[in-house]
């Protein structure tokens, strides 16, 4: 086929998209000559309106670009002059019958570079107005709505201009728009249109083309139309970004009418991302003797079994009741909140607290949807928003679909809730994001601590019924129950971890992993998976081919299928361990300390160079710089010196350097393995580059820092000093309890009340003790209160109260 024939072929393609609504339209100043205002003047680019402000104030034409003569004009003219001229140039009273019906096919999204409201003007009538700048908040937009990147005219008003009309050059205006919340927002656009149409764009317009199409896979699906007269040079430039077409409006309109001739509407609302949860009977793939143990050993949830409610015993079920979740199914169906919040440690049953909530609303005759990370799944999310019907999407692991959330909350119909699960550590730094999002909850929080009693039984009969009790297997079934309650403190993840570490669990995982230490590729593959897993991410196939270069992750597949089988869950194209737990076992009892540090490394450097336009890599980047999440992978061994291995590789990432939270981790981990020289310096260090941001968020930085000053006082070998030390640290702490949106991090510092107390107190002077007893009692009022208030049951606030009520009775001051 005649390369001609093709390119015409994914012209087409890309108009079929547009009129799915599956694809995007970026519109520039040179589709102004079919249009004009009230005077028949057609609309002008922006040197035009630059040359009319010239004018306006006496200057010679040409002399000054847009932004600095508007700026000069407003000066002269007043905003009132000014905005006079912009309307009279830029409100719309004609638009060529032709542009708008271009304008009123079904885009996902339009972004425009221009002030004027031609494509509002085109859409009067059709239901299809819903215009957007960057000061509205993006997740309110809905599908087909309307970007004005550089200000609209119907927005400017006179006592808010400046911020209003962005009346600026090309580089200035992208410069906001990086900073703006809508450029996250155009990136998932970006990656889950279908195509990408560039209408009215020349070489002038470059620098937005460069910031839009960063991903190289992007120009397979953008087509960019210029006008005929367009020379050779800029036409070969172009082309680095997409097809050019040199046809300009007339070919896309041509090709828009062929189209429309033949199409056929998309009917059925199939879902690509959001898999629906039913009630379905089909033939089991194994005996429920291997459905048991692979629930238990590799996450593989035995999800049908559940929701036909059989059982591998009489009365014991494949998933055990969790008593928190029943009681925050109930606050629900009170009345008590909307949607639901389930976090727990890792290994502590979130996947299998989300299938009991959602058998719950099945119950209920709520259509249930899971989310899975893809292109497709915010467009997903935007079609389901529209249903009418009581529904329900569960977000397992939260923290890697905030945007998803945040645009699903804004937009849902008032019958759908939302169930969302994260471990704690994750949930307690981005709840409040959720928290804060339009449409979102009320919520209640279902914590998922220990096993409680009612639930013993359940877990301690599948351990059994799996024969993976061991050497406690010939205790009684009320011994076994004891065990887990008593030894093993109620934990599901020290049950399991019990499990994983029976002997036969051990044999078969090293039999599984001793293949893999011959083929280096594929052992990083496996490393890399299990790291990502730990961190709550998923990939596609293809994403692990980029990050090792590896010509095919299916040969892979092929060669260690059993590996693949145990492991990894491949589901079309995403790829994924299935248990957290076995993932860290693995990583910190059977994988080489460097291989993780190398692994973790070229994960980090492979998403900061994909964050540009990949969000989600973006959210990985942040979660491979925590200090919490990459010290659980490490052995105990050198874990200090493997660490700081670590921060000192990526430091030379990119930016990294000047990050502050970089350096906050770095301060983090240094303070964790009493390393306070060290810490010192790099809390400095994120101080000072925190500082140096327009609106610097320090609340953060101050609680660590806190906590490193509480562990520098224990460390103060001086009592008078390590009074002052203790007193500015907890002086900071107070201010941040009193906040109305903190969750609880204050309280996880000032366990450290304990240490001080015991290191200094009996060498403090009277004044000394009685403010540091006043100090105490009052943080842990304040405990109490936001533990009643909450009705959380948060280790490190319930932890303070009884550490605290402890060291006032051994003080003799209290009972």
């Amino acid at each position: 086929m005649p390369a001609h024939d093709a390119n015409d072929h994914r012209a087409d393609e890309a108009i079929r998209h547009a009129l799915d609504g599956t694809a995007m339209l970026f519109v520039g100043s040179g589709v102004g000559f079919l249009a004009s205002t009230s005077t028949g003047d057609a609309l002008p680019s922006g040197k035009g309106l630059a040359n009319d402000l010239h004018t306006a104030v006496g200057i010679e034409l040409g002399r000054h670009n847009l932004q600095r003569i508007s700026q000069y004009a407003v000066s002269k003219l007043g905003t009132d002059g000014v905005l006079r001229i912009l309307r009279e140039r830029l409100k719309v009273a004609k638009v060529d019958l032709r542009l708008q019906e271009i304008y009123r096919a079904s885009w996902q999204r339009i972004y425009t570079t221009n002030y004027d409201d031609a494509i509002e003007f085109s859409r009067r009538g059709n239901g299809l107005v819903s215009s957007f700048t960057l000061d509205d908040d993006p997740t309110s937009a809905p599908s087909s709505a309307i970007v004005h990147l550089n200000g609209f005219i119907d927005s400017i008003k006179p006592n808010s201009f400046d911020s209003d009309a962005v009346l600026t050059d090309i580089s200035y205006s992208i410069n906001e728009f990086r900073d703006s919340d809508w450029a996250r927002q155009f990136l998932i656009d970006v990656r889950t249109s279908r195509s990408i149409v560039f209408l009215g764009y020349s070489m002038a317009d470059l620098d937005i083309v460069r910031l839009l199409l960063a991903d190289p896979d992007i120009s397979q699906k953008t087509i960019i139309y210029v006008s005929p007269d367009t020379d050779e040079v800029d036409l070969e430039t172009l082309r680095t970004y997409g097809q050019v077409r040199v046809g300009g409006f007339d070919d896309l309109y041509s090709r828009y009418t062929e189209q429309m001739a033949s199409y056929v509407p998309v009917k059925s609302a199939v879902f690509t991302e959001l898999r629906r949860i039913e009630v379905k009977d089909f033939a089991s793939a194994g005996s429920a003797a291997e459905a048991v143990y692979r629930q238990l050993v590799y996450g593989k949830v035995a999800e049908r079994e559940h929701l036909l409610s059989e059982q591998p015993l009489p009365n014991v079920a494949y998933i055990g009741d969790r008593i928190q979740v029943t009681m925050a199914l109930e606050a629900l169906d009170r009345g008590a909140g909307r949607d639901l919040f389930i976090h727990g440690e890792l290994a502590a049953g979130k996947s299998c607290a989300c299938l009991l909530a959602a058998k719950h609303f099945l119950k209920n005759d709520y259509e249930v949807y899971i989310a899975s990370h893809g292109p497709h799944l915010a467009s997903d999310l935007e079609r389901l928003s529209a249903r009418d019907a009581f529904v329900c999407v569960v977000f397992d692991g939260y923290g890697s679909f905030i945007d998803e959330i945040k645009s699903f909350s804004g937009r849902r119909r008032p019958t759908h809730k939302m169930v969302l699960s994260e471990r704690t550590i994750a949930h307690e730094l981005i709840a409040g994001v959720i928290e804060r999002s339009s449409g979102f909850g009320p919520a209640v929080e279902c914590y998922l601590g220990k096993i409680e009693e009612p639930d013993l039984r359940n877990f301690s009969e599948l351990i059994n019924f799996a024969g993976l009790w061991s050497e406690r297997s010939g205790l009684s079934a009320a011994g076994k129950s004891s065990f887990i309650r008593n030894e093993l403190r109620g934990s599901l993840y020290l049950s399991l971890l019990e499990v994983i570490k029976s002997e036969r669990v051990q044999q078969e995982i090293r039999r599984l992993l001793t293949p893999l230490t011959f083929d280096r590729k594929a052992l990083l593959v496996f490393v890399s998976a299990f790291i990502v897993n730990s961190l709550g991410f998923r990939f596609q196939i293809n994403d692990w081919q980029t990050f090792y270069k590896i010509d095919s992750i299916r040969r892979l597949t092929r060669n260690y299928s059993e590996q693949f089988a145990n492991f990894m869950s491949v589901s079309g194209d995403e790829l994924t361990p299935r248990s957290g737990l076995l993932s860290s076992h693995i990583l910190k009892n059977f994988a080489d300390d460097a291989d993780i540090v190398f692994c973790l490394h070229a994960l980090y450097e492979a998403s900061a160079k994909g964050e540009e336009y990949d969000p989600y890599l973006a959210d990985l980047r942040v979660e491979l710089m925590r200090y919490g999440a990459i010290e659980p992978m490490l052995s105990d061994r050198n874990k200090h010196s493997m660490v700081v291995d670590y921060y000192n590789r990526i430091r030379s990432v990119k930016d990294t350097v000047n990050n502050s939270d970089y350096w906050l981790q770095l301060g983090i981990a240094s303070t964790s393995h009493d390393d306070l020289e060290n810490a010192q310096i790099a809390f400095d260090n994120a101080y000072s580059r925190e500082k140096r941001k327009k609106n610097p968020q320090l609340k953060r930085i101050d609680n660590y820092y806190s906590r490193f000053e509480m562990k520098k006082a224990v460390a103060e070998t001086d009592s008078k000093k390590a009074f002052g030390i203790f007193y500015d640290a907890n002086l900071r702490l107070t201010k941040q309890i009193f906040a109305d949106n903190n969750r609880h991090y204050p309280f996880k510092t000032s366990r450290e009340f304990v240490g001080v107390a015991a290191r200094h107190f009996d060498k403090w002077d009277p004044d000394q003790q009685a403010q540091f007893l006043d100090m105490m009692r009052d943080v842990r009022r304040r405990a109490i209160r936001y533990r009643d208030d909450k009705g959380d049951t948060i280790p490190d606030v319930s932890f303070l109260i009884k550490e605290t009520a402890a060291l006032l009775a051994r003080l003799g001051l209290e009972n």
